[in-house]
């Protein structure tokens, strides 16, 4: 009874959440919803009524959802009803088993969860090919200890091709212990790395011979340059405003 109250105290919490950004978008044609966690699938039930009770409320507007998970609980039943709203899934996702699983622990079986996210990558792939092919995404963090060929040569496989890749390395932002990476190969790979992107950019290197661990940073740095510093720009403009993910627990400057 204690779960069930919580899940429907819950709901209550997460309707006035959604009127409150409905009532105030009211001259917005589209509109965004993300689920985050910890783990957000945990709370499927949650999220299938956040999802209906938008269906029911919106009118004349597009809706656009994403969620980010570690795609262990990807059911199938969740699963069809990210497909049927275009979903945006982002899955956590940090290189081949060994690299990925040292992290990513599960409280029971072998604590293998990089084999049950592969099973479930294949099976959306294969079951849903536009879908997979036009809102599934990934997340990869560096611990920074681990070798970084293998995590590049992990995401060369043809499951990853085309796909965003968001890499980071671990942040110790609000935390007790200080990260430091000692792994210096690992930092040079990185680096390394970072530079053939920049040299593809320019046009010096081919497409191919670059990491698809930094095609997100890539082209992101491509729209800078088209859009913001170079272009049919002779100067800059006197008003701007800053933009970029937000990433909790990070902090940035307001230039």
């Amino acid at each position: 009874n204690r779960v069930h109250n919580n899940s429907k105290m819950s709901f209550e919490i997460a309707k006035q959440g959604i009127d409150m950004v409905i009532n105030h978008s009211r001259d917005s044609e589209k509109l965004f919803f993300g689920f985050y966690g910890g783990e957000p699938l945990l709370e499927e039930e949650l999220i299938k009524k956040c999802i209906q009770y938008l269906d029911e409320k919106i009118e004349g507007k597009t809706v656009q959802y994403n969620i980010t998970t570690n795609g262990t609980l990807l059911t199938q039943n969740i699963i069809d009803i990210f497909v049927s709203h275009n979903v945006s899934l982002m899955i956590s996702l940090d290189g081949p088993a060994e690299v990925h699983n040292k992290h990513r622990k599960l409280l029971w079986g072998n604590g293998d969860s990089h084999s049950i996210i592969m099973k479930k990558l294949k099976y959306l792939k294969e079951t849903y090919p536009i879908y997979y092919k036009e809102h599934v995404s990934f997340s990869t963090v560096f611990d920074g200890e681990s070798d970084f060929e293998s995590i590049d040569n992990f995401f060369n496989n043809s499951l990853f091709e085309g796909k965003n890749i968001s890499a980071v390395s671990i942040a110790d932002n609000y935390s007790k212990k200080e990260v430091y990476v000692r792994n210096e190969k690992f930092i040079e790979d990185t680096k390394y790395a970072l530079f053939l992107n920049m040299l593809a950019i320019v046009g010096r290197i081919e497409e191919e011979k670059t990491s698809r661990l930094f095609r997100l940073q890539k082209e992101q740095i491509r729209s800078l340059r088209k859009g913001k510093c170079f272009g049919d720009k002779k100067s800059l403009t006197y008003y701007g405003h800053r933009s970029g993910g937000c990433v909790p627990g990070l902090h940035k400057l307001f230039l």
